[in-house]
């Protein structure tokens, strides 16, 4: 059985400062103006210039997919702010940096390669560490802990 041991506070502290970088990032940066306009064009009828983009390169359901990525970047940044199944959310998040990454370069949208690879970097690390002990993971973790001993 594999056990996680103990990391110092500063490690926990850094991981903390870190998850909290990254998921705000994505979030105020991207996630945030895609979710506004997947509502905007849910509820209000307008054009949502990413749809057409996914259908110029010949990719099937552009639209669940796009709505997809937007809830992706919208929601699952959250989670990792306050350290909620980070693991999870991370991998997820990677799913999706993978798939932009391949997506811009048949787009021919040049430039942002090197954002989604430090992205990719970044969530990438908190895939595999967590998020640490400052999160709602860690009290999972402790319950799951406490409950062995017994």
């Amino acid at each position: 059985m594999i056990t996680r041991q103990k990391a110092s506070p500063i490690v926990d502290f850094s991981l903390l400062l870190f998850r909290l970088g990254c998921g705000l990032l994505l979030l105020l940066s991207h996630g945030w103006s895609n979710a506004v306009e997947a509502w905007n064009y849910v509820w209000k009828d307008q054009p949502w210039s990413f749809i057409d983009q996914l259908a110029a390169a010949d990719y099937p359901f552009p639209v669940l997919l796009a709505s997809g990525a937007a809830a992706i970047c919208a929601v699952l940044p959250a989670s990792i702010v306050l350290g909620f199944l980070t693991r999870i959310c991370s991998g997820l998040i990677l799913i999706v940096l993978v798939m932009a990454l391949v997506a811009g370069s048949q787009l021919g949208a040049a430039g942002q390669e090197e954002l989604i690879l430090l992205y990719i970097l970044a969530f990438g690390l908190l895939f595999l560490q967590g998020g640490g002990a400052f999160g709602i993971d860690s009290l999972f973790y402790r319950k799951k802990r406490s409950r062995q001993a017994l």
